[in-house]
């Protein structure tokens, strides 16, 4: 049998514990906290009573979670909607922001040139329309979740879709009619 005993337990979460190592598989952010490490051993005579001595202590912050882009169709020449889900607690989650980066361009960072397009409070269903882009043109789509204290998820950005082709501005001209 073993002569020691170590439990994770973690500061101001009642009572309980993990026994031997903290493993943690799918971290959320309910698992945010301090956690204490103790390990009871028997050293001496058979009388020793167990001593427990303070090891380590260890931070498990959740990151921010990315929302996952689940759509992106043209409304017009202008303007496309997107819809993505997001599967969290938003309790610290300012916005939503859709960004857009034109398809093909190629920049010396992977994070530039994107675009601000629109934003959503963390309330609003999880859609918004990005007005104000070049007809006919392919954009790439990512959404990110704003965090209060700044950090930001970042969905990937595989979604790609293109604005319709711009109507004419002006009449035809030039018409012949025939009469057969």
């Amino acid at each position: 049998g073993s002569n020691h005993r170590v439990q994770w337990v973690e500061e101001g979460g009642g009572g309980g514990g993990r026994s031997g190592s903290l493993r943690i598989i799918t971290v959320k952010n309910g698992d945010a906290g301090t956690y204490q490490c103790t390990v009871e051993t028997m050293y001496g005579g058979l009388s020793a009573q167990p001593v427990a001595s303070e090891l380590s202590k260890v931070s498990v912050e959740a990151g921010p979670v990315k929302p996952l882009v689940t759509g992106v169709e043209a409304l017009n020449s202008t303007a496309i909607m997107v819809l993505w889900l997001f599967q969290a607690d938003s309790t610290n989650l300012l916005q939503f922001t859709v960004q857009t980066k034109r398809f093909g361009e190629e920049f010396q960072e992977e994070e530039e040139g994107w675009l601000d397009g629109a934003s959503t409070n963390p309330q609003a269903i999880t859609q918004a329309a990005v007005h104000g882009l070049s007809p006919f043109t392919k954009y790439s789509v990512r959404v990110l979740s704003v965090y209060a204290d700044s950090s930001v998820g970042v969905s990937d950005s595989s979604m790609e879709v293109s604005t319709l082709e711009a109507p004419p501005t002006m009449p035809p001209s030039g018409l012949m009619a025939a009469v057969t």
